[in-house]
């Protein structure tokens, strides 16, 4: 919410008064009065808090002040070293993180949605299963236009070789070395992982290696007996972490034909095997378990804009497949901003695709636009502008919100919330220290965000538990401020309202149930 100017004025002038002593006045009264009026600017100050809303039970009160002392706990034991946890780079922290009592806590909290997610799935899950597969062979040549340097592919016989092309047969290549399980960890492994570079690699060298990352990630997966194993083991994965609805930017589309490395399947095939996971999941988990998932149909803004109307009429047509219908819910643009192409570099796309859907009596086209995923002030945050005059549904990133008081007052009047991916955005050098990120002024101000991941699969974890355990110690979080946040995860996501309502109380029994649980915990002593 926005502060009144007025209210805020009336605060400074009756709250000086008790800086002027009143002649004769009793030191004692004055004190107490002083004590009296400080506690009543403090709770003015919390009701504009964004959990302002949230009243906790006795339960839920004695959880808070139990989280919140092993949180005290563990950051006093981090500052034994240099610098705050959440200031260092979290692949150097991970293991840190996750020997803190308050991860484990937080490890079990039901955490609603995630909205904001390119590729999720455990990685040691395709190492394990991709890599040791007779079939699986790697590029190890210098790379081509078209079979980057260690790109994974699947063969009966070896692929043919060519300039810069050189497959080599996985399973052969990890036989020459004496310890396999360290040739995993220390060669394969890190082939699927992106490391925040050194200051001195540019923005643009950064992301052309996050880029082949995720090619790599991809072509790892394109088997699909292993996508459709792996597609599963994450679902489980996301469950366990106490997710019950994620929306999926693109469609995850990576299977191959077996020898090559096209395409198997079209986007509504591809959406039809994940509804066939999808129930195969629901029916093997408790209720409580069970996930709801949407996909917002998403392209690289390096393509033209004829590319681009194109994307935009083959996602109508998804929306109006009866057979995908249900699950695509819009249309974002994806990769670098500095790099590629401005929003207002597409108008014509936008506006040709707003006649196209108005001439055939159909609803404007909803956009989830990857907007602001920058720290530079004036530049490609000037996406936000145009994110907000084509009427954008939420805003992946924002780190740049809070540098256009305007835009964001528009943002908080029109219900428009930030998917927030602090892990994300350290890793790719928008922020260093979290404590410093955006997202919290944004939720002093009354901006909504969504705690989200990204793209996890390839920054060596799995969930959204890293990220809330981040939020809630570099931000001082509640209890309260968790529960909004996970509340927000279904509250601002693409379900239609009656299936928000269900996943809402769904929700809600995970939460009385971890409340019931950790509340059990305390009392056994821990």
């Amino acid at each position: 919410m926005i502060r009144p100017v007025a209210c805020l004025l009336t605060l400074v002038f009756t709250f000086s008064l008790i800086l002027v002593p009143c002649s004769g006045a009793d030191p004692c009264d004055a004190k107490c009065e002083y004590l009296k009026q400080r506690e009543a600017l403090v709770e003015s100050e919390e009701s504009l808090s964004f959990d302002s809303g949230v009243t906790l039970n006795s339960a839920e009160k004695l959880v808070d002040t139990f989280l919140s002392g092993l949180r005290a706990t563990d950051i006093e034991r981090f500052n034994d070293d240099d610098e705050f946890v959440t200031a260092v780079n979290f692949r150097q922290v991970k293991e840190k993180i996750e020997s803190s009592k308050s991860f484990a806590i937080l490890k079990t909290m039901p955490k609603g949605g995630l909205l904001h997610t390119h590729a999720f799935g455990d990685p040691w899950f395709l190492i394990k299963q991709g890599t040791y597969d007779p079939d699986c062979w790697i590029n190890l040549g210098s790379g081509s236009s078209t079979v980057p340097s260690h790109k994974f592919m699947y063969s009966s016989y070896k692929p043919r070789d060519s300039d810069g092309v050189q497959w080599r047969n996985v399973v052969q290549w990890r036989r020459e070395h004496q310890d396999e399980a360290a040739f995993d960890a220390s060669v394969l492994y890190p082939l699927i992982q992106f490391y925040t570079p050194h200051v001195s690699v540019s923005q643009d060298e950064m992301w052309v290696n996050f880029d082949a990352v995720i090619m790599r990630v991809a072509s790892l997966a394109s088997k699909e007996s292993i996508w459709r194993a792996w597609i599963l083991d994450g679902l489980k994965t996301l469950a366990d972490d106490g997710i019950t609805h994620v929306e999926v930017r693109g469609f995850m589309n990576f299977i191959c034909n077996p020898g090559t490395l096209e395409e198997k399947y079209n986007n509504t095939q591809i959406i039809l095997i994940w509804k066939e996971l999808l129930q195969i999941f629901n029916q093997n988990v408790h209720p409580s378990q069970q996930i709801s998932m949407r996909f917002i149909n998403s392209f690289s803004r390096a393509v033209s804009v004829e590319s681009l109307i194109a994307d935009l009429k083959a996602t109508v047509d998804l929306q109006l497949n009866n057979a995908t219908a249900d699950v695509v819910v819009g249309f974002d643009i994806v990769d670098e901003e500095d790099r590629y192409h401005s929003l207002i570099y597409y108008l014509d796309a936008w506006i040709y695709i707003a006649n196209y859907l108005k001439e055939r009596n159909l609803p404007p086209m909803k956009y989830y636009f990857h907007t602001a995923e920058t720290n530079w002030y004036k530049d490609v945050d000037s996406n936000l502008y145009d994110a907000l005059l084509l009427n954008t549904t939420r805003i992946g990133h924002g780190v740049a919100l809070t540098n256009y008081p305007l835009l964001q007052a528009e943002v908080i009047k029109r219900h428009i919330s930030v998917e927030v991916c602090p892990i994300s955005n350290q890793l790719l050098r928008v922020v260093a220290d979290i404590r410093e990120h955006p997202a919290r002024e944004m939720l002093s101000k009354g901006v909504a965000i969504t705690i989200n991941s990204d793209d996890s699969v390839i920054y060596g974890y799995n969930g959204l538990t890293y990220d809330y355990w981040s939020a809630y110690t570099a931000w001082n979080l509640t209890l309260g401020g968790l529960k909004q946040l996970t509340q927000n995860g279904i509250i601002y996501s693409a379900l239609p309202d009656d299936l928000k309502v269900q996943k809402l109380q769904q929700l809600d029994g995970l939460w009385k149930s971890w409340i019931s649980d950790t509340v059990d915990y305390i009392i056994r002593g821990h």
